[in-house]
């Protein structure tokens, strides 16, 4: 990814109605747990780059929303360069970055009302497992008033829910690499299916094909490359926050 100043995208009149809004209600007791938005310390493109390709992200503040399309964008990006391929790619193909600053929420503050000790029956291990159960009871509460939170503040618009693969990084980064074959070699369907070396797991035809499409489709390709397009170039991402 190349390095280049950042530019932070301007937030639209909506959205910034919708963050005073958030913190008018919060301010007010009427709203979630406060989530914390901070900033992080210096940090370089290659860092943003590991975080946007480790697959751990799953949510984005609204004002990095474009950073969502950048995400997959990046992961075709590097599904290209295990297979060294340089695509052509077309005009306004960007990859808006995310951030590494911190988003959180601090828990309210709880007291663990841990068992008494037993001096008659009780070792060491006996009480300490009953102390662990009444702490992961109190986690367990701590956990489901955090993602309440989120869930307030994705309804408000003001954080979005990064679309993460169900089956694992691996078969993400497989499906990617068919449709870098796909769309920068024009590789048929049937021939990606039949590469033992592309294809180790013998997935069906029509479930290649459905990647493929979904694939192109989210990150805003069409189905092949042009006929007559270009020759083959090193690719320089731009990349705006």
């Amino acid at each position: 990814m190349a390095e280049q100043n950042r530019q932070p995208e301007n937030p639209s009149p909506d959205v910034i109605e919708r963050l005073a809004k958030f913190v008018a209600d919060i301010a007010s007791g009427k709203g979630p747990p406060p989530i914390s938005f901070s900033a992080a310390p210096p940090t370089t493109y290659r860092e943003i780059e590991d975080d946007m390709a480790s697959g751990r992200l799953r949510r984005l503040p609204v004002f990095e929303c474009s950073a969502h399309l950048g995400i997959l964008r990046l992961q075709f990006i590097q599904a290209c360069e295990r297979l060294q391929i340089r695509p052509e790619m077309p005009a306004g193909f960007e990859i808006h970055a995310a951030s590494l600053d911190p988003i959180t929420i601090q828990p309210r503050p709880l007291v663990v009302d841990l068992p008494a000790f037993d001096v008659r029956h009780d070792s060491e291990k006996v009480w300490l497992s009953r102390a662990d159960r009444a702490w992961k009871r109190l986690s367990r509460q701590i956990a489901k008033e955090c993602i309440n939170s989120i869930r307030i503040a994705e309804r408000s618009g003001i954080v979005i829910s990064v679309k993460r693969s169900r089956s694992g990084s691996s078969n993400q980064a497989m499906r990617m690499e068919w449709a870098a074959l796909h769309y920068c070699k024009k590789c048929s369907y049937r021939r990606i299916q039949q590469s033992p070396k592309h294809n180790p797991k013998g997935c069906g035809g029509r479930q290649i094909t459905t990647a493929v499409q979904r694939i192109l489709r989210e990150v805003g390709l069409s189905e092949s490359v042009p006929v007559g397009s270009p020759g083959p170039q090193t690719l320089t991402p731009s990349v705006g926050l």
